[in-house]
C-alpha cells in the first residue's frame, strides 16, 4: 500500500469491490481527520515501514458513507531481493472486540476446568489443551503442542475416533456421547476416555 489501496479485505470491509478499488487512492478507505491532519493511509503505511509492525485503530468510511472504527495492523515485508511493501491487515473493531472477548472466555475456560480439554487441527495435532489433559497423558503441555494425537495416545478403536475427528474437522457435525479407550505410549494401561 504506498498511497494507492491494495488491500482487499479492508476494501470489502469497506463495501467496496476489491477489483474497481485496486487502483485507487488507499485514502479512499480512511474517513477524513482534522484539516491538516496526516493522510490516515499514508500515515498507516509509513509506520509499518518504519517500525516494522504497528497496530492500532483508525476511522474507516464505507462505500455508503457512514463512518466504523477499524483495527489495522501492518507488517514490513521484503521480498527476495526485492522491494519491500507493507502488509495491512485490518478486522473491525466491534468483531475485533467480540473476538477478544471470546478468546479470553476460552481461555478462561482452558484454565479452570477440571477437565481435559483439546484444540486440534485439521490434521489432528495439538494446538491447545488445558493442564488437566496433560496431566492425564503424563507429558506437559509443551510437549504436546504441534505433535500429532497418535503420537501421543494410542486408542484401541482401529482409527474409527480420528476417522470421526477428521470428519468433524472438515466440518461434519459434532459428536457427543462417544467413549473410546485411550492408552498412552509405552504405557499399557488405560489412562483416559475421549469424548
Amino acid at each position: 500500500m504506498t498511497g494507492t489501496s491494495s488491500v482487499t479485505g479492508g476494501a470489502a470491509r469497506a463495501g467496496y469491490d476489491a477489483t474497481a478499488i485496486l487502483s485507487r487512492p488507499g485514502a479512499v478507505l480512511f474517513a477524513d481527520g482534522p484539516r491538516g491532519a496526516p493522510d490516515p493511509c499514508a500515515r498507516l503505511t509509513e509506520r509499518g515501514r518504519t517500525q516494522g509492525y504497528w497496530r492500532g485503530r483508525l476511522p474507516v468510511r464505507h462505500r455508503d458513507s457512514t463512518v466504523f472504527d477499524c483495527g489495522f495492523r501492518t507488517f514490513s515485508v521484503t521480498g527476495s531481493g526485492g522491494p519491500s511493501v507493507v502488509m495491512v491487515l485490518a478486522s473491525r473493531s466491534d468483531e475485533l472486540d467480540r473476538v477478544k472477548s471470546n478468546l479470553a472466555f476460552l481461555d478462561a475456560l482452558f484454565e479452570t476446568c477440571p477437565i481435559g480439554l483439546v484444540m486440534l487441527d485439521q490434521d489432528l495435532r495439538y494446538v491447545h489443551l488445558n493442564q488437566a489433559l496433560a496431566d492425564m497423558d503424563g507429558l506437559p503441555i509443551e510437549a504436546h503442542l504441534g505433535r500429532r494425537m497418535d503420537e501421543i495416545m494410542v486408542m484401541s478403536d482401529d482409527g474409527e475416533y480420528q476417522r470421526m475427528l477428521r470428519g468433524v474437522a472438515l466440518g461434519g457435525a459434532p459428536v457427543v456421547g462417544t467413549l473410546v479407550a485411550c492408552v498412552r505410549r509405552g504405557i499399557r494401561t488405560v489412562t483416559r476416555c475421549g469424548r
